[in-house]
């Protein structure tokens, strides 16, 4: 759903004994096009196509934006991994590219969750002077105008996550010139809590993701010599190891709804990674591209259709750089569920004004819950009873206003609600359920309207166009 703003989510609920009731808007397939250039091949032995990305250096890194209209990747100038580096978006649907941070330093992001949909930021690490911390810089704002979010002294900072509210990143710590030993690390955006370390400074764990639902942090630890994916809590504990066997498992990712995990590995004998898919909780894993040479860095886009990666014909530092490709996501891995709406980010602090009657209890107020139904761990949760009216209307009403701080005119969002009636409860012959998007401004018509009717039929009311001026 295109976002409005500022706007109001409305339910109208006039009496029913179940109804249920979501939007989630289908995006386009994203366009693949093929490149000339002369590094990637020509035909592969799986469903990938090339990305057509017109723009030098090594692409990688690929990162989806939370609408998967776009990514984010790390563009290096001289080649695989050879600073200086670039951080750029491409738009699928138009090939746009866009510049985001360019001064001559090294800008890299991880792939998986660096681009928050909440916020709105993208979080990277810069090796500028004195040595790599932590960045941040709004998607929708100004090229070059990041600002610096970790600052010590004595370590150096790469890799950074989003956590799903945008409050908290997590990311990799080394001290100063050590390569080895890398510690996982979560810290507050705003500064207001100290760095935490999460894992021993004795182990080398590296590239941190976050879930999801924010429950869990996906890492690759080195150990026996190779390196393996773990997962723990976002406070450091229940240490779970997720794959086992021989060979390298890296690079790896959550699915939008965290149930799997997207890695590259040169397992089962593989003289080149591929990409595999592994249950969240471990198990068998399975092969995603079948490929002669190098496939890493995987993404998997917020919508659950795709997985972004980086490819070269060999190996990448011998052929000196990688190039962007998409594979679409097997439909035994597609998720379960795809309902994300801007009320499941456990903060109700984005809602500026509730319409709700203050006389009832605090349980029958508007409140945040743990559903495990939607993506996200949390929705929001309200009470109707029958005979209430609110706003002068003729039924049960409940109004949530979100002028969005975080959110911007053009954005892509998507909402999904339902409406539940206490088991047993009989309605009357005639009922109606009414759930509007529209604005705030004055004399703007509501652009989408459903109804639901005891005869089961929906109804959509879209207006196209200036919805200003309508008699609504």
């Amino acid at each position: 759903m295109k976002y409005l703003h500022p706007a109001q989510l409305t339910l109208f609920i006039v009496i029913a004994l179940f109804t249920g009731i979501s939007c989630a808007a289908n995006k386009a397939a994203p366009t693949a096009t093929a490149s000339s250039e002369n590094r990637r091949p020509a035909a592969r032995a799986d469903d990938a196509t090339p990305l057509s990305v017109s723009a030098g250096g090594s692409l990688q890194n690929p990162a989806w934006s939370p609408d998967s209209g776009q990514l984010l990747l790390t563009r290096f100038v001289n080649g695989y991994n050879a600073e200086p580096a670039d951080l750029l978006t491409f738009n699928l649907t138009t090939g746009l590219i866009r510049t985001l941070v360019s001064d001559g330093s090294g800008n890299v992001n991880l792939p998986g969750s660096a681009w928050n949909r909440v916020s709105g930021y993208i979080a990277f690490s810069s090796s500028r002077d004195p040595h790599d911390e932590i960045y941040a810089i709004y998607a929708g704002g100004p090229a070059n105008n990041e600002w610096q979010i970790t600052n010590r002294n004595n370590r150096a900072a790469y890799e950074a996550s989003f956590s799903p509210d945008g409050e908290w990143l997590v990311f990799e710590s080394h001290p100063l010139d050590v390569e080895d030993n890398g510690v996982v690390t979560k810290y507050k955006r705003d500064d207001s809590q100290p760095y935490q370390a999460l894992t021993a400074p004795g182990d080398d764990c590296r590239q941190p993701n976050w879930s999801p639902a924010g429950d869990l942090l996906l890492y690759q630890k080195f150990a026996n010599g190779q390196w393996d994916l773990w997962t723990m809590t976002p406070e450091g504990g229940n240490s779970r190891q997720i794959t086992a066997g021989s060979g390298d498992k890296t690079d790896a990712s959550f699915s939008p709804d965290g149930e799997w995990i997207v890695y590259s590995s040169d397992e089962g004998g593989l003289d080149a990674a591929n990409l595999f898919i592994i249950p969240a909780t471990g198990g068998a894993s399975t092969r995603l591209t079948t490929y002669s040479g190098y496939d890493g860095a995987p993404s998997w886009s917020p919508d659950g259709r795709w997985i972004a990666f980086e490819s070269a014909p060999g190996d990448p530092d011998a052929v000196g750089a990688t190039t962007l490709w998409q594979i679409p996501v097997p439909q035994r891995f597609a998720p379960r569920l795809l309902f994300d709406g801007g009320f499941e980010t456990g903060d109700s602090s984005q809602w500026a004004d509730v319409n709700w009657n203050l006389d009832r209890p605090l349980d029958e107020q508007l409140q945040l819950v743990t559903d495990t139904v939607r993506q996200g761990k949390y929705a929001a949760k309200t009470i109707v009873h029958d005979g209430d009216e609110f706003l002068d209307t003729g039924g049960e009403r409940i109004q949530f206003e979100s002028p969005g701080p975080h959110e911007h005119e053009g954005d892509d969002y998507w909402y999904a609600w339902s409406t539940l009636f206490s088991v047993g409860w009989q309605p009357p012959n005639d009922w109606l359920l009414i759930a509007d998007w529209h604005s705030t401004y004055p004399d703007v018509c509501q652009p989408l309207q459903l109804e639901l009717d005891n005869a089961n039929a929906l109804s959509v009311h879209i207006l196209t166009g200036d919805v200003s001026g309508y008699n609504c």
